[in-house]
C-alpha cells in the first residue's frame, strides 16, 4: 500500500481521506471502510494540528493490510518525537479534543512509536470479520 509524503495542512486531511477510502472499498464492508478514513481524518488531524513536520516541510501517511486482509494499520509519522498524544476528556463545549478517543473507540488497537527523529502514531481498523463466512 503507498506511503504518501503530504503537507501538513487540512486540505490534506480530505485528500488523504479518500484515496484510503478508495483503496479499501474492495476488501472492507462499507461501515468499515468508514471507520478507517475517519480514524485516518483524526490521525492526520491531530498531526496538523499539534505536531511538526518533517523534515522537508511533510507528514507521511502508510497504510498497509494484515490478516489476510481483514485489517488495515494506518500509520501517521510527523517530526514530533517530544510530545506522546494521549486521549483526554473533551467537554461539551469544547470544538476540539476527540480525535484520539473517537481513534480509540474504532479501532482494535492504536500507539505511538518514537525515535529520536519523528514520532509515529498508527492505529487498526478491522475491515471485515474474518469469521463471518463461517455463520
Amino acid at each position: 500500500m503507498p506511503r504518501i509524503d503530504i503537507p501538513p495542512s487540512a486540505a490534506s486531511v480530505a485528500a488523504v481521506r479518500h484515496a484510503l477510502a478508495e483503496a479499501l472499498q474492495p476488501v472492507g464492508t462499507v461501515d468499515s471502510v468508514a471507520d478507517a478514513a475517519l480514524v485516518l481524518s483524526e490521525l492526520v488531524s491531530n498531526a496538523v494540528r499539534h505536531a511538526h513536520p518533517l523534515p522537508g516541510n511533510g507528514l507521511l501517511i502508510d497504510w498497509h493490510l494484515e490478516d489476510s486482509g481483514h485489517t488495515v494499520v494506518i500509520a501517521v509519522t510527523d517530526g514530533a518525537f517530544d510530545a506522546e498524544p494521549r486521549p483526554r476528556a473533551a467537554t461539551p463545549g469544547h470544538d476540539s479534543g476527540r480525535g484520539l478517543s473517537i481513534v480509540s473507540t474504532l479501532a482494535s488497537d492504536w500507539g505511538v512509536r518514537t525515535t529520536e527523529h519523528d514520532k509515529t502514531v498508527w492505529a487498526r481498523v478491522i475491515l471485515r470479520d474474518p469469521l463471518a463466512h463461517l455463520q
